[in-house]
């Protein structure tokens, strides 16, 4: 099919939908031959990533024998939408050809007891002026408080979205991943920072061990203070 701008098959991909693909469709003829090639990038960028960290916690995750049952993965989603629902899909994808038993819940809608009883969690989380976003505030709240629980059973790892051009950006998702720790939990995989830009134009995210790094100091998010200051509990 010729859109005069590019060209496409019409042929839908596999897993699409009539409606998706029209979607597509549409957004082809919308986009210049120079667009069209930085969204192909930047899909192209999000699969390596997702496929990177997957394989990493499959490694992780693995059974002390091939006959003992895989433990199950919860994928954790703290993030409002954008180019952070891409990552989501292909995580979950890349976790379920490694083998991984993966569920993926919305941080809105997690039921914050559960959180004790979690085996392995892969949290996905952005920034936003280093606030966690409002759907994911109430998870971040209930990690902060005084009173939140101990989680010496529970394995993590962090995966932390953000936009270089935000100043403090990642800084919720690496808040999180050390607080993790200061509960008990105990870390799968360093936490791996993704600049959604760099994914779109390298295709890998980049990621750094845990330590001093540009959020610090490390303290609670805002959205998880009271209006004094103090933590909420």
């Amino acid at each position: 099919m010729t859109t005069g701008r590019t060209t496409m098959t019409e042929l839908p991909g596999p897993g699409l939908s009539a409606e998706q693909w029209q979607q597509i469709k549409a957004l082809v003829q919308a986009l210049s031959p120079s667009q069209t090639f930085w969204v192909s990038g930047h899909f192209t960028g999000v699969d390596k990533a997702a496929q990177w960290i997957a394989a990493q916690m499959a490694l992780a995750v693995a059974p002390a024998s091939a006959s003992a049952p895989r433990r199950p993965l919860t994928i954790l989603v703290g993030c409002e939408a954008g180019a952070s629902a891409g990552i989501v899909a292909a995580l979950a994808r890349a976790a379920a050809a490694a083998g991984l038993a993966a569920e993926v819940i919305d941080m809105a809608d997690y039921a914050l007891p559960r959180l004790r009883d979690e085996q392995d969690i892969l949290v996905v989380t952005s920034t936003s002026d280093a606030d966690p976003p409002t759907p994911a505030a109430p998870f971040f709240a209930f990690a902060a408080a005084r009173r939140a629980p101990r989680l010496p059973g529970v394995r993590y790892a962090v995966f932390a979205l953000g936009a270089a051009g935000d100043e403090r950006y990642r800084e919720a998702g690496p808040w999180l991943d050390r607080r993790l720790e200061e509960l008990g939990a105990t870390r799968l995989l360093p936490c791996v920072d993704c600049d959604l830009g760099e994914v779109a134009a390298s295709g890998a995210a980049s990621r750094r061990e845990p330590g001093p790094r540009r959020c610090t100091p490390w303290s609670p998010p805002r959205r998880c203070r009271t209006g004094n200051g103090h933590r909420r509990t």
